[in-house]
């Protein structure tokens, strides 16, 4: 399992893994083999090697866990890491709005989404890693809607994130127990964002499309994962969109009974 799997949220100061505690590293390698490749069939996740039975699929497809709190809140709509990124560019009162306006929201969102943050070599130069997060959520809105109208997918921008990733298995020991977890190295902005893009990914190869919508509200830009039992899910939240849907029908029913 990776590090988005099997930690807890991190704590707003914690930026670095140890040795200490029990913590066995495995050797820092990095990933060129982890990319994205297109055949008639779809879209595939392909790796020249497997590190004993770890791979991307099941740890970044899952998602960030929505608790009780967190129902209804825009960040996590999306009920996947990937889809919630898109959606970090949504309609607030009707005016568009991006809330990654900065380097701090960034880490802030990675956080919120329990994304383990990288370890930094060097510190990253301003404003790098908010162009850099909204240069790849450009590539990954893109890549969803070819993908939903089933349109050829351009991989290269995406590929060109996971292509320079770098990141080592770690065993942890905890509670008595043996805990495994991918931890990630950067020196740049692309690879401090490679789990967000394996996200990306992992969506677009493994993801079943019939249930990656868009939200039927006027307006509304968010995407979801309808994860419901019945998989009936139209709104980003009902509260939101879909309250204001069934106001504006009851309004057109009873202006039409009035004519």
């Amino acid at each position: 399992m990776s590090c988005l799997a099997t930690s807890g949220r991190s704590s707003p100061g914690t930026r670095s893994h140890g040795m200490a505690g029990g913590f066995i590293k495995s050797p820092e390698r990095e990933n060129p083999a982890i990319h994205t490749c297109s055949k008639k069939s779809g879209i595939f996740l392909s790796r020249v090697k497997i590190d004993s039975e770890v791979t991307i699929g099941g740890d970044v497809r899952a998602n960030a866990r929505v608790s009780d709190s967190d129902k209804g809140n825009l960040d996590f709509v999306g009920d996947h890491i990937a889809i919630n990124f898109i959606n970090t560019r949504r309609t607030h009162e009707g005016v568009l709005t991006d809330t990654l306006q900065s380097d701090e929201n960034v880490i802030a969102w990675m956080r919120k989404m329990n994304i383990c943050l990288p370890l930094l070599r060097k510190p990253l130069r301003p404003k790098a890693l908010v162009r850099t997060a909204r240069n790849l959520r450009t590539l990954a809105l893109r890549a969803l809607e070819q993908r939903k109208a089933g349109r050829r997918v351009r991989l290269d921008g995406l590929n060109s994130f996971l292509v320079d990733a770098i990141s080592r298995l770690q065993l942890r020991a905890r509670e008595g127990r043996l805990h495994l977890q991918r931890v990630y190295r950067g020196r740049n902005a692309k690879q401090y964002l490679a789990q967000v893009a394996e996200a990306m990914a992992d969506l677009l190869a493994h993801g079943d499309f019939d249930l990656v919508r868009h939200c039927e509200g006027e307006k509304c830009v968010l995407w979801f994962y309808d994860r419901t039992k019945g998989h009936r899910r139209r709104w980003c939240t009902a509260e939101g969109c879909g309250t204001r849907a069934r106001v504006a029908a009851f309004r057109a029913r009873v202006a039409a009974a009035s004519k």
